[in-house]
């Protein structure tokens, strides 16, 4: 049995995004909103100039560390939300 794994909001870096939102933070860091979408997804991870850019916005809230484990925390690896090869 695989360890559960953390909700996308429940992470440091997914509560940072819920209060500040997907909109403000793409603006803020100059990406799209569906790369932030992405990111608290857990499917990828920003690049590094991306995750300076929220730790940044976060204004001391969050640690380069915390951006990159989240992705880690959700674990999305297609397995359990139905996604599989060319399914979004």
């Amino acid at each position: 049995m695989r360890p559960r794994r953390a909700g996308k909001w429940s992470t440091s870096f997914g509560g940072f995004v819920s209060g500040f939102t997907i909109a403000r933070l793409a603006e803020e860091v100059g990406v799209t909103k569906g790369a932030v979408y992405h990111w608290v997804e857990g499917r990828f991870a920003p690049r590094d100039s991306a995750a300076q850019a929220i730790v940044r916005a976060s204004a001391g809230a969050l640690t380069l560390e915390d951006v990159y484990r989240h992705r880690h925390e959700v674990g999305r690896d297609g397995a359990g939300d139905g996604a599989g090869p060319g399914k979004r």
